[in-house]
């Protein structure tokens, strides 16, 4: 059986509760891929975010999540970018 491509997918996202679902509904979609080996990077930045789901994606171990204190989406792509591990990688916005 031939391995699976591996990619990481990038969002960038300041955790707030009313994009809760977004990203949830995000994180599930890029987990249902076929055919390809793809792990969601959460790259969550900026101050206000949703202490739940700070908590939440922190302790899955199905995702890659990480935190930077600028709200800055150039910072975020950049701090995404930094953490990639796979030989592919996309962003969702």
């Amino acid at each position: 059986m031939e391995a699976l491509t591996k990619i990481d997918v990038i969002i960038r996202t300041t955790l707030e509760l009313r994009r809760k679902s977004d990203i949830y509904r995000a994180i599930d979609s890029i987990l249902a891929q076929n055919n390809v080996d793809a792990t969601p990077l959460i790259l969550a930045n900026g101050p206000y975010y949703d202490k739940a789901i700070y908590t939440d994606l922190e302790q899955r171990t199905d995702l890659r999540f990480y935190y930077i204190e600028a709200a800055s989406t150039s910072a975020a792509m950049k701090a995404g970018r930094e953490n990639v591990t796979a030989p592919f990688f996309t962003f969702l916005d």
